[in-house]
């Protein structure tokens, strides 16, 4: 239908001009703030400003989305609504809900776009974004943070920390190994190789009966028969949960078994990443009403203020709750399926009475 094709056209022009402008004016100040670093590294490629500012964009986008969708229905509906057009296709026997139609549609799309990045780009556009940081960023904190603790859970639930990797001795540099709580080597250099796992200047630590670690004895060199690690967690410490693909957290949280400490941190995480696409349509839905509404005056300003305000106010909140779901206080579904269940509810009746 034609209605169809202009609604669609009119959604998305306003749509792909918010979410490109708000992103731009991002990396307009984020590269204002790295400038000195982009202009101090001479080795420094174009593809590869332009490929971390792509890993920032998909980095983002799960906030982009759902605010460019939310101001460009705001803008279409207020003025479809103010040039009439609107109450000329209900005149014509077309519904509300059958005028929204292509609104849910775009933001449906938005909500399959925000979980196809969760899944397959978001956890290497972070890993892409820390190593691009790590590498030519040297005056910033994130630079002065870099490599300061690496950990590596190992198969038989011990624990292998180190600093950082030397690439010219292949080997991980300031390692303790913690088998227990009352076992701690300490090593100097170990080889990166899980096959040989060779340590220089090792010490055996151990806890004494006042409850202090003491040293056992101490080797130059030492083959480490019993510390064994799978080949590719070599030179990589723990990934983030919030860092996972959707996959790997389901898998993690119901097709693995994980410590009482990580539980929480995987069931948010999860839970957080299920739920925040579904804001796209939850907008749709939650606006609609406002923008249609009859009257003299058009506070078209307010409506926009609102409408921000209130999505920055669930993320906020979103945020909150996490920690607290992380750190075992509230459950994740007090934590993240709750707040957007009560939403839902509400705008959803409110749609329904309204249209």
């Amino acid at each position: 239908m034609i209605w169809k094709k202009y609604f669609f056209k009119e959604i998305l022009k306003v749509f792909l001009f918010f979410l490109f402008s708000f992103f731009f004016l991002y990396s307009l100040i984020e590269y204002s703030m790295h400038m000195d670093d982009f202009f101090k590294n001479r080795n420094l490629q174009l593809q590869e400003v332009i490929l971390y500012y792509v890993n920032q964009f998909l980095k983002r986008l799960d906030f982009l989305l759902p605010m460019a969708l939310l101001l460009s229905t705001i803008k279409v509906l207020t003025t479809l609504r103010a040039r009439n057009e609107w109450t000329v296709l209900q005149a014509s026997g077309l519904s509300t809900k059958s005028l929204l139609k292509p609104f849910l549609i775009v933001a449906c799309a938005c909500s399959l776009l925000t979980y196809l990045n969760f899944e397959y780009f978001h956890p290497s556009a972070l890993k892409s974004i820390e190593d691009f940081r790590i590498s030519h960023f040297h005056g910033t904190k994130t630079a002065q943070k870099r490599e300061l603790i690496h950990l590596i859970p190992l198969k038989d639930n011990t624990k292998l920390i180190y600093q950082s990797y030397h690439k010219e001795k292949n080997a991980l540099f300031d390692v303790l190994w913690i088998k227990s709580m009352d076992e701690v080597w300490r090593i100097k250099y170990l080889s990166a190789d899980p096959s040989n796992p060779t340590g220089e200047y090792v010490d055996h630590l151990v806890r004494n009966s006042s409850g202090y670690f003491e040293k056992q004895k101490s080797y130059p060199k030492l083959y480490m028969a019993d510390l064994k690690w799978h080949p590719k967690m070599s030179r990589k410490g723990l990934i983030p949960f919030d860092q996972r693909s959707l996959s790997d957290l389901y898998r993690m949280r119901f097709k693995s078994k994980s410590n009482p400490y990580e539980t929480p941190k995987i069931s948010t995480a999860l839970a957080f990443k299920s739920v925040v696409p579904l804001m796209s349509p939850l907008l749709v839905i939650a606006v609609a009403p406002s923008c249609l509404k009859f009257s003299r005056q058009r506070h078209y300003f307010l409506l926009y203020a609102l409408g921000l305000f209130g999505l920055f106010a669930f993320y906020m909140l979103l945020d909150s709750l996490t920690i607290l779901s992380e750190n075992g206080v509230i459950s994740p579904a007090a934590a993240v399926f709750a707040p957007l269940l009560l939403l839902t509810t509400f705008f959803t009746w409110r749609f329904t009475v309204k249209t």
